[in-house]
């Protein structure tokens, strides 16, 4: 038995195949922007840790219900970079 997580993509229609190959240059009107949030507590997102093993190690680790945390936003343009961009995602209570 393996741990699998599920993928999530697009359903591509036949009019999508037909677009796909009308653009010569497709970097020159793309446009990519992404943001990843990091927490500055030196915490962990289960989402990206796996533990692989014969048993299950019951592994527990403790962390504060809201951590200090940044936003990391950049895009790219034409082959051209913007940012990083850090954003300041403190809570105000």
């Amino acid at each position: 038995m393996f741990p699998y997580k599920i993928q999530l993509v697009q359903k591509l229609l036949p009019r999508d195949l037909d677009l796909s190959g009308k653009t010569e240059d497709l970097s020159s009107e793309l446009i990519m922007s992404d943001e990843a949030y990091f927490l500055l507590s030196g915490h962990v997102n289960k989402q990206n840790s796996r533990f692989w093993g014969t048993q299950n190690p019951q592994l527990i680790h403790e962390t504060s219900l809201h951590p200090l945390k940044t936003t990391v936003w950049g895009r790219v343009h034409a082959g051209n970079i913007i940012g990083p961009y850090f954003l300041n995602m403190a809570k105000v209570l």
